[in-house]
């Protein structure tokens, strides 16, 4: 009687006290930044709005607003310094999770710490021996979600809604530059076929304003954009550098020219 009064008495504990750390809890980051340190250790779903995500340098978002190409206004991406819709992200894959959540809607599983949030631990604030503790130093790329988990890519979007830094606009070559690059790019490739040639659309580019007169070993503000289905319109090449970044949202995928001292353009392994 005595063994059952205790685990009786030990399953009602339990049933009061879940571990908050066994099932993941859907949550925001918005609201996980209202109280940092109730959320620490414990693991999360999130649907975020992911950035550029290039190796330690990532961010997800609640909410990220888009550029749009018709208006002169240029929209950035909130960082997570300081912002409460947004917190540097870390992936158990490492580097091979940037292209699949890079500008995407991502439904994300992570274990949270809250040691980067810029809230200071109140246990810690407590505690009148604090030259005893240990202190955690964030850097600037500080993930405060840990080990994270892609559960669903839920919308993918290309690289030409994102715009990041200032001014560096691209524009389709003309005259004899577009021939040369879509000639040289071609013959990058390790097969010959005209047919596929005539039906690809390919938007050759030239960084605005960029000069081309002195003799060059290789440029990276050159070269051709090839559409993926062979249904770009017009409006879906890349307007700017950051368009040119590896998404799987893009309907197209691009590759930088080189120019040897002679001249003559190629296309190396990229």
């Amino acid at each position: 009687m005595i063994a059952a009064a205790f685990l009786f008495g030990l399953l009602a504990i339990q049933d009061a006290e879940p571990a908050v750390t066994d099932v993941p809890v859907r949550t925001t980051i918005t609201e996980i930044h209202e109280d940092p340190w109730a959320w620490h250790g414990r693991t999360v779903r999130v649907v975020g709005e992911f950035d550029r995500c290039s190796g330690y340098d990532c961010s997800v978002c609640d909410t990220i607003e888009p550029h749009h190409q018709d208006t002169a206004e240029q929209a950035y991406i909130p960082t997570s310094i300081g912002s409460p819709e947004c917190a540097g992200i870390s992936f158990r894959l490492g580097f091979r999770a940037d292209e699949i959540v890079r500008f995407n809607t991502v439904l994300f599983e992570a274990r949270y710490s809250a040691d980067c949030s810029n809230v200071q631990n109140p246990a810690f604030l407590n505690d009148h021996h604090q030259e005893s503790q240990m202190r955690v130093v964030c850097t600037d790329r500080a993930s405060e979600f840990e080990d994270s988990i892609i559960l669903d890519v839920m919308e993918r979007r290309p690289s030409t809604t994102i715009r990041q830094y200032g001014p560096a606009e691209l524009i389709e070559a003309q005259g004899g530059l577009a021939h040369e690059l879509i000639a040289a790019y071609w013959r990058a490739i390790p097969y010959e076929d005209a047919e596929d040639h005539a039906s690809t659309p390919v938007f050759p580019f030239v960084l605005d304003g960029l000069d081309l007169s002195p003799p060059v070993d290789g440029l990276d503000r050159v070269g051709v954009c090839v559409c993926r289905n062979q249904e770009c319109r017009p409006e879906d090449w890349p307007t700017h550098v950051d368009h040119l970044i590896e998404a799987h949202g893009n309907p197209y995928y691009c590759s930088h020219a080189w120019r040897r001292e002679n001249g003559d353009w190629f296309f190396p392994l990229q």
